[in-house]
């Protein structure tokens, strides 16, 4: 992915109109005879702006999520409190936050903060009104990031334009980065003993696996799309507006292979005609996708 489209992305923009104007819908996941599809889709952040990036809280009931609210560029993380449907500011920094995600331990939220002086890091906050701190402090230009284990994790690296591309890289509890792949795209999910994640071949992504050492193709994504989510035992991608599935193939806790990505259910009609981003809650019940709406 150019450098360009991360800062646009993830960098506060000088321009409010820089940002895309995204949506978070929230959906019921059905499923009977070995079917599955969506209902109750509800627009959970319907107001002017961007919302972007929910991650569910793990008992399924709040969903996290990236959002703006002014001209400034500025971006704070808020919750959603499915229950009775309030929406809460969470942070109130003076710099950004984005990808909010559950620790893996305890009840802490991490963000990919971008530090006044541009440094993108990822930081703790341990709980709501306590202050963050930055969790491996030597590693910045990290564009998004998933939680291995309570210690370490995988990130995407920003390279640049001319020298050094994107990278896919683990990093451990004492900050050390091993790189494990290049030319990456921003979908990156933890299954078992290894991960999925997206790489660009010849401007196609696919599906790869790791186990952190060593990587495997996979499979051609659906419309050349980036994010990845996990129901059960399929992976869920999108195309335009519709979510597609691919059956997981496993053995002794790693992904062996995805049988071909199907369609599940078109959500065009509802106004999703562009989804970027999905997540699953815990308890399985619930989906939270982002729709560009412009």
């Amino acid at each position: 992915m150019n450098k360009t489209i991360l800062i646009l992305l993830l960098i506060p923009a000088r321009v409010f109109c820089q940002f895309p104007e995204t949506d978070i819908w929230m959906m019921n996941i059905k499923t009977e005879d070995g079917k599955i599809w969506f209902d109750h889709l509800n627009n959970i952040t319907s107001k002017k702006g961007y919302e972007n990036q929910p991650a569910y809280s793990k008992d399924s009931k709040t969903i996290y999520f990236t959002g703006q609210t002014d001209t400034s560029g500025k971006t704070d993380i808020y919750t959603y409190t499915i229950a009775n449907e309030q929406v809460n500011q969470f942070t109130f920094s003076g710099t950004s936050e984005y990808s909010p995600t559950l620790m893996p331990k305890g009840n802490g939220l991490s963000v990919l903060m971008v530090e006044e002086n541009g440094s993108q890091r990822i930081w703790e906050y341990p709980k709501p009104g306590e202050k963050a701190f930055p969790l491996f402090p030597k590693r910045d230009s990290i564009g998004y990031y998933a939680w291995i284990n309570t210690h370490a994790v995988l990130a995407f690296i920003l390279g640049d334009e001319k020298t050094i591309p994107e990278r896919l890289s683990l990093i451990d509890g004492e900050g050390t980065e091993r790189k494990i792949a290049d030319s990456i795209g921003r979908g990156m999910k933890i299954f078992g003993d290894g991960a999925l994640f997206i790489k660009t071949v010849d401007t196609v992504n696919y599906i790869y696996w790791t186990n952190y050492s060593k990587i495997k193709q996979l499979i051609k994504t659906p419309g050349n799309s980036q994010d990845i989510a996990i129901y059960e035992d399929y992976v869920f991608m999108a195309a335009g507006g519709t979510i597609y599935a691919a059956k997981m193939l496993t053995k002794n806790n790693r992904i062996t292979g995805l049988e071909p990505f199907t369609a599940l259910q078109d959500l065009a009609g509802y106004g999703l005609k562009k989804i970027t981003r999905i997540a699953i809650s815990p308890d399985k019940k619930t989906m939270a996708v982002v729709a560009n709406m412009d």
